[in-house]
């Protein structure tokens, strides 16, 4: 499907939307081209999920009316996409650099995302395998624009998936979250220990083999 979304500036910005399946799969063009670029990988991602591509403004199909030129204004256009087609499925690792920080925590400020976290567990004895995956939504506080570039300058929102973190610097800026808190810091403990007992090992059994500093 072809299809039209409407910037906070007014620019049309092109789009298409084809495949279905989860997650939505959301790609994004460089500098000096446009949604074609990705023409090759389309075809065989739209095979198992939705793939959307978009023309930034300017660019493409996409309207070139735009007055101010910045980072944060292309990152309203895939905003603008994704509110378009009502998906909050944008799959974010690490922001590539400040520029894409700024961005990202513009279009997140005042909305929830839903944080992925894998775990797998080997057993090296018997080869036997169990992988899991951990879903917590984090809500994020509605942050001013001189905040945003203040916690981007810290250089902590380019070291972590999702650009934020909740035992760090940015954890004033997450108004809450529902789920494991372990998973947004990093293991999700009661995942792992029922992940664990798949494999035939207590979890208190552990602490014997681990004790604790000081026991």
């Amino acid at each position: 499907m072809n299809g039209s979304a409407r910037g906070t500036d007014g620019v049309a910005i092109r789009f298409d939307d084809v495949g279905d399946g989860a997650p939505v799969l959301v790609l994004v063009h460089g500098w000096s081209c446009d949604r074609g670029y990705w023409d090759a990988q389309v075809r065989p991602l739209s095979e198992r999920y939705r793939v959307v591509t978009v023309d930034l403004a300017g660019h493409g199909d996409s309207g070139d009316g735009r007055r101010e030129w910045t980072m944060a204004a292309f990152g309203g256009d895939v905003a603008c996409v994704l509110e378009h087609l009502e998906l909050d499925g944008a799959i974010h690792g690490k922001p590539a650099d400040a520029r894409e920080a700024r961005s990202r925590w513009r279009a997140m400020r005042g909305h929830s995302g839903v944080l992925h976290t894998g775990h797998c567990l080997v057993d090296t004895g018997s080869g036997r395998e169990v992988a899991r995956s951990a879903d917590t939504v984090v809500h994020f506080a509605e942050l001013s624009d001189e905040e945003i570039d203040a916690y981007v300058a810290t250089g902590e929102p380019l070291k972590v998936a999702g650009a934020f973190t909740l035992d760090g610097l940015g954890g004033a800026f997450v108004r809450g979250i529902e789920g494991d808190p372990h998973t947004v810091v990093g293991i999700g403990l009661p995942l792992l220990r029922e992940m664990f007992a798949e494999l035939g090992v207590r979890w208190t059994d552990l602490w014997a083999r681990f004790p604790a500093p000081g026991h």
